[in-house]
């Protein structure tokens, strides 16, 4: 799953000539998912709410359960240490997750995990990664968790991100079943708050 993916938005109303039930003239809007979580769209014909209703109705479940105890624990990879200044600004606005580490590379965090691989509470929840880093990139840390993963206690949900997504990108993560998405950096503010809303959900 790339985090950006779309999902299709229909209009419902019979009377609307670009409705569903038009087979020959209806539309099918194609808008990003965490636009759909934030607001209600709807028909530029008809004015009727488009459906991606399920979406809107998990929204306030997901709402719902940020009220939970439980936080989040997260561990940022990155060798810029700016993007992890603008990381620590965004979860400001972010309830969900509790507690977060930044690390540099990916050795680093391998080694904690080894450490700590039978301290439930002191393992992740997620796991945000860099692709492109000069110690250790991003491909390598996968191929040294995939080792480790068999043995954590705690399945920790990993994203890989990068300035530059490639084509060939969503295929090679598709090889670590851990790996949960792409995302594009620089992160947009509700990026983290989106995204930790659809952690809570699943």
């Amino acid at each position: 799953m790339i985090y950006s993916d779309t999902v299709n938005c229909y209009c419902f109303n019979p009377k609307c000539d670009m409705s569903i039930f038009r087979a020959a003239s209806s539309a099918i809007i194609k808008e990003p998912i965490s636009k759909v979580l934030s607001q209600a769209l709807f028909c530029k014909a008809c004015q009727s709410e488009l459906v991606a209703k399920p979406l809107l109705e998990m929204r306030a479940e997901i709402n719902h359960s940020l009220s939970r105890k439980h936080k989040l624990k997260a561990i940022f990879i990155d060798d810029d240490p700016f993007f992890h200044k603008m990381v620590e600004y965004s979860l400001k606005r972010n309830s969900t997750i509790g507690k977060s580490t930044y690390s540099l590379n990916g050795l680093d965090v391998i080694e904690y995990l080894k450490l700590n691989r039978n301290e439930l509470d002191q393992l992740p929840d997620l796991i945000f990664v860099d692709i492109n880093m000069p110690e250790m990139d991003g491909w390598e840390f996968l191929e040294e968790l995939e080792k480790l993963y068999i043995e954590l206690p705690k399945k920790s949900r990993v994203y890989m991100t990068s300035c530059n997504i490639m084509p060939d990108y969503k295929a090679r993560t598709k090889k670590y079943r851990f790996v949960k998405g792409l995302i594009s950096k620089p992160f947009n503010i509700n990026t983290l708050q989106n995204l930790t809303e659809f952690e809570f959900s699943i």
